[in-house]
């Protein structure tokens, strides 16, 4: 794909969201209760790291991931960070908890894909790396453990009876 029909696909796919945005923020809330406090507080902690480290992407600062990136890949993440960060900021404006779980349940997911591949690549990772995936991974395992906490533990948001 060149970076033309990339570029177009990426901008359809921002004006969809933007359309889909606009249509449904006016939409009831099915779960009006408010966002827990460490939840909110750990939301604009994830949005400021999201927005430091995918600006430093986007800007070319070499070995801000834990492993060797391409330029191209690097600005794909950096743009992928900032939407992230973005999706956090708005969680802290509308603190409701039928807006924050399902980012909770997200961390879930995709805590689960990279932290046994990451886990292991400690061993291999070149030593400038090294700070760089040790936060990476200490990310990943709070994101984990504040989603299992709140979704599945703490008896006021846990999912047992719960509707989104």
């Amino acid at each position: 794909m060149s970076r033309a029909t990339f570029a177009i696909a990426a901008l359809a796919v921002a004006l969809a969201n933007l359309a889909l945005f606009v249509v449904t923020r006016r939409l009831n809330w099915r779960d009006t209760r408010p966002t827990p406090r460490p939840v909110t507080i750990s939301f604009a902690v994830f949005a400021l790291i999201l927005l430091a480290v995918g600006g430093a992407l986007l800007v070319g600062i070499p070995n801000v991931m834990p492993w060797l990136i391409s330029r191209d890949t690097a600005v794909l993440i950096g743009w992928i960070f900032l939407g992230d960060a973005f999706y956090f900021l708005y969680a802290i404006a509308r603190p409701r908890w039928s807006n924050a779980a399902p980012q909770l349940w997200s961390f879930l997911a995709y805590d689960l894909m990279p932290l046994p591949p990451l886990a292991l690549h400690a061993e291999a990772v070149a030593p400038h790396l090294r700070t760089n995936l040790t936060i990476y991974l200490a990310v990943l395992i709070f994101s984990g453990a504040l989603a299992v906490h709140y979704l599945l533990l703490y008896p006021a948001t846990r999912l047992r009876g719960r509707r989104y």
